[in-house]
């Protein structure tokens, strides 16, 4: 058992974070309050740093589309519709029924692989999809 910094209430061990450098091996406060202590100052930082965070997340993914997009050009070069075998429109890759997106956190092998998995179907086929999907 040990009790809480915060709440001051006895609790199991279960009940908080671990943390080498304690003597007990545990954080001083306990996780439900940990949580909440976490909960507020993100909501506070994001409060004050809106238009930082914003600008930041635009920014990184910008960054991360001209990084990956000429990859993406490159593996559509000379390829056509899996569908209707035409190149006239543009071409998307997807896998199972959905779009092969991008993540800033990809490395350009990894999204090499996922294109490779992928069939590329033109937008108008995309569009025939979705309408029989909506309309039966």
């Amino acid at each position: 058992m040990k009790c809480c910094g915060k709440c001051k209430k006895e609790k199991l061990f279960i009940d908080f974070h671990k943390n080498k450098r304690r003597p007990d091996g545990y954080k001083d406060i306990c996780k439900s309050c940990y949580n909440q202590k976490s909960k507020t100052y993100t909501a506070k930082w994001y409060q004050k740093n809106k238009d930082k965070h914003y600008k930041d997340t635009r920014n990184n993914s910008r960054k991360c589309r001209n990084r990956l997009l000429p990859i993406k050009d490159n593996f559509l070069k000379g390829k056509s519709c899996h569908k209707c075998g035409g190149d006239s429109f543009k071409l998307v890759p997807r896998i199972n029924g959905r779009h092969v997106a991008f993540y800033s956190c990809w490395t350009e092998d990894r999204y090499r692989e996922r294109l490779k998995e992928s069939k590329v179907i033109c937008v108008q086929c995309i569009g025939k999809e979705s309408w029989q999907r909506r309309c039966g």
